[in-house]
């Protein structure tokens, strides 16, 4: 379960989301309403030293242990358009289950390395951990030379094991994703062309979780729905429903934002 943000601090983590989003607007010359995940990814690897390690369990060498090891191959990567520069490798069971990502500076090439399980994970969640980790290239890494290790655990079961210290960095990181993934801008498009829960998830690749949540903090941190309201609104809408479209908050924000 997502742990709930106070407004303070999703506004701190959104203005961080924006200088992003804003930077990548520029970059490609495109109107926030129409930037993709895939802009902010090639923004990244356009801007960054960035290497992308997929990595996953080998399933056929545990059931056989008397062959050779396997020799990973980048036609092992199940999302092969993600991204550019990518690479492939076996790791243990114990990180490809537990570890959805983490980054890390290889200070001898002068890069950045992220590395993104792919075990059981849908295309949804890869892109959602891939945004994730480069939030934490942008707001930890980018300016100071430092060796610390950024990881995403893959469970919300598992989230309950980071420290404090690290569990307000994790937070900053999955609502920065989250807003990169769908700005107030792409959201407020899709919400005047009355496009459904559904639509919206086939368009983006979101998943389920991370739409809802997206949505949750929306329409309480930026439109300015209590919780109640809109977990009303949202399962509504997930359900195919229409409130939302009628919500008259909703509706004055997208009049001033239109302007």
């Amino acid at each position: 379960m997502k742990q709930r943000l106070t407004r303070q601090e999703f506004l701190k983590y959104k203005e961080t989301a924006y200088q992003i989003l804003n930077k990548a607007a520029r970059y490609f010359e495109k109107p926030l309403a129409d930037l993709t995940h895939t802009n902010i990814i090639s923004y990244f690897e356009e801007n960054y030293p960035i290497i992308f390690n997929f990595y996953d369990f080998d399933e056929f060498g545990a059931q056989y242990p008397e062959l050779p090891p396997a020799i990973p191959t980048n036609k092992e990567i199940r999302y092969k358009n993600l991204v550019k520069n990518q690479i492939f490798s076996y790791q243990e069971r114990y990180l490809c289950d537990n570890c959805a990502g983490m980054t890390y500076p290889d200070m001898e090439r002068n890069r950045f390395v992220v590395s993104i399980s792919q075990r059981k994970a849908t295309k949804g969640r890869i892109i959602f951990t891939i945004l994730h980790e480069l939030s934490h290239i942008f707001c930890h890494l980018e300016q100071k030379q430092s060796d610390s290790i950024y990881l995403s655990l893959a469970t919300d079961k598992m989230v309950g094991n980071y420290p404090p210290e690290l569990l307000a960095l994790e937070q900053e990181a999955d609502t920065v994703a989250s807003i990169l993934y769908l700005s107030d801008e792409r959201l407020s498009k899709a919400f005047r062309s009355k496009m459904t829960f559904l639509d919206l998830q086939k368009e983006t690749d979101i998943s389920n979780p991370a739409l809802h949540n997206r949505l949750m903090d929306f329409l309480t941190h930026t439109v300015g729905y209590s919780q109640s309201y809109s977990l009303k609104f949202v399962l509504d809408y997930r359900k195919g429903g229409q409130q939302i479209f009628n919500a008259p908050k909703l509706n004055k924000f997208l009049e001033v934002i239109e302007q």
